[in-house]
């Protein structure tokens, strides 16, 4: 571990907003619906693409807690 973690788990974070143009999303749905993906799918494929790119791996594992599915 790179460092220690604490006895008791928190789920303490934070959270970020940000709006996009009308224009660009309807850009980037039109770009996953040519490709038969979700607007989440696409969202989630470019946050992993700029993960990838930010810390220098070929190989992002992104977690998205489901349930039920």
């Amino acid at each position: 571990a790179d460092r220690p973690r604490p006895l008791m788990k928190s789920f303490r974070g934070a959270t970020f907003s940000k709006h996009i143009d009308v224009n660009l999303y309807q850009l980037i749905k039109r770009a996953g619906a040519a490709q038969d993906c979700t607007l989440f799918v696409t969202l989630l494929a470019a946050f992993k693409a700029l993960m990838g790119r930010l810390n220098g791996q070929q190989e992002v594992v992104v977690a998205v807690p489901t349930d039920g599915q």
